[in-house]
């Protein structure tokens, strides 16, 4: 018996060994790199470098390629920083990366599209630290999902050295780092042909939203013990889904209106635009459905009392920082 056990730990071992040495010797080194969740980094370079108050929206993709940042700081009179960037990370983590950058008399604007997960993809979440370490605070680390990444990964590194994989990826003319401008916004798509199907087409979730209240009252108690201000916003979403999925949204919005603290300043009809607003997904917006919602939300922050009194105090900040 103890021979046998011996044996078995000895296999295990020189097994964990060999598995080591291949995943050392076939991990590649991360440089510099062009991938679309890599700006990340350019993102909170914006954030870090405005020592003044800012304007700034959180969401998943949807606002990362619905929104013209430039036009609602010219309108406004604040820099804005657009934080928007995937889905995939999940509201826990978009949560926790406001909380890393907002400051005292930020103005904050938050979106939450219906399909957004709580804790989104861990794949997505890992491969967005990998480019930005400071984001590994922003999840919690679940040691079975590391395990299955890095054997898929040392995998997939090996069958490359083997030659099994010959293909190379083509290089994305519209998911990249360098699709963003300097405010957040993805401008890579703007002057091209949307999909005529649109992808990302699936089932509204009739989730319970109490989780989602929690972590976002949670948050709104956060932002409020640092001073700045929080607004919620409902996402753009095409009509022939709304169609589909009217009377779940009409569920979310009751949730939300029964036990959100955080202030909403809009509907979720205001901004359902037509399928040909779209690019290439449900969430994607085109130029000019980009165009069409960056008004929508300049017309929703003027005609909120609140949301106004917040941006004319930071601009009277600005006005005595300049004199």
């Amino acid at each position: 018996m103890k021979k046998f056990v011996f044996q078995s730990l000895w296999l295990f071992l020189l097994t964990s060994s060999c598995y080591l040495l291949l995943s050392l010797f076939t991990e590649p080194e991360i440089k510099e790199t062009n991938d679309y969740l890599a700006a990340i980094i350019d993102k909170h370079e914006r954030a870090n470098s405005i020592n003044e108050p800012r304007i700034i929206f959180m969401a998943g993709s949807s606002l990362a390629f619905g929104l013209n940042s430039e036009k609602i700081e010219k309108q406004f009179s604040i820099p804005v920083v657009n934080l928007a960037l995937h889905g995939g990370v999940g509201l826990h983590f978009m949560l926790e990366e406001l909380k890393s950058i907002i400051r005292k008399n930020d103005v904050v604007f938050l979106t939450v599209e219906y399909l957004l997960r709580e804790d989104g993809d861990y794949g997505i979440k890992k491969l967005t630290s990998t480019f930005f370490p400071e984001a590994s605070d922003y999840y919690n680390t679940n040691l079975k999902d590391e395990i299955t990444i890095h054997l898929d990964r040392t995998r997939s590194h090996i069958e490359i050295l083997l030659g099994h994989q010959m293909d190379k990826v083509q290089p994305s003319q519209i998911y990249f780092r360098k699709a963003f401008n300097k405010y957040g916004d993805v401008v890579s798509h703007l002057d091209k042909d949307p999909r005529i199907e649109l992808n990302g087409r699936g089932e509204v979730p009739s989730r319970n939203w109490d989780r989602n209240n929690e972590m976002l009252n949670e948050f709104y108690n956060f932002a409020l013990a640092k001073e700045a201000s929080v607004f919620f916003i409902y996402p753009t979403y095409p009509l022939s889904e709304y169609n589909i999925y009217s009377e779940i949204i009409e569920k979310v919005k009751s949730k939300l209106s029964a036990n959100l603290q955080i202030e909403i300043i809009n509907q979720p009809e205001d901004l359902v635009f037509g399928d040909d607003m779209f690019f290439d997904t449900i969430f994607h917006l085109n130029q000019e459905g980009r165009e069409k919602q960056t008004q929508k939300y300049i017309e929703f922050i003027q005609s909120n009392s609140n949301a106004m009194r917040s941006i004319e105090r930071v601009r009277e900040l600005l006005r005595n920082s300049d004199n």
